[in-house]
């Protein structure tokens, strides 16, 4: 154990030690005194330098701080506002344009009134019919109209009309049967 590992440790912190001789630097490590505080003096070393690397080349977090307050200043300053001033100013305006179309339109186009929907149409004069309702082999009618053996079958005087009818009513005649002889 007189022969010293100094010139190892470095590939051994830095895992470039083939796995047999990696055992053999570790075994040497946990027996010599000496090594190993080399070893522990380095790994100290190699701490100490990852620490100040992080904040090597970056300012005082107390500069930093003044320094994002000016910019952050300058940025403010050179924004340009949102404001809505304008906002009243354009409702007018809407107002105006509206009124002015719609005056115009009015004197232009003259009243017009929208069409609803049509009225319903008006049945025609409904008129009676002479419908025959024979319930004998048909016969050919004898219509006479100044025949004494011919009887009205409806007839109606002014007097007994409902109102708003036409005073010309239609009267049908239905045939007489031939008398029996």
């Amino acid at each position: 154990m007189n022969r010293h590992i100094k010139h190892l440790l470095s590939a051994y912190a830095h895992d470039q030690l083939s796995p047999s001789r990696r055992r053999r630097v570790t075994h040497h490590l946990s027996r010599c005194e000496q090594c190993r505080a080399a070893w522990l003096r380095d790994q100290e070393t190699v701490g100490r330098i990852r620490r100040e690397m992080r904040t090597l080349g970056m300012p005082d977090r107390a500069v930093l701080a003044r320094g994002y307050g000016a910019v952050m200043g300058q940025v403010r300053l050179n924004r340009p506002h949102l404001s809505f001033h304008w906002l009243p100013s354009l409702g007018m305006g809407l107002a105006v344009m509206l009124t002015f179309a719609l005056l115009t339109s009015a004197l232009i186009g003259g009243v017009t009134y929208a069409g609803a929907a049509p009225l319903p149409p008006i049945p025609a004069e409904i008129q009676a019919t002479w419908t025959p309702v024979v319930t004998e082999p048909p016969t050919a009618p004898t219509l006479v109209a100044a025949a004494e053996d011919v009887r009205p079958i409806a007839s109606q005087s002014a007097e007994t009309q409902p109102t708003g009818f036409s005073t010309t009513i239609p009267i049908m005649l239905s045939p007489v049967p031939d008398a029996p002889r």
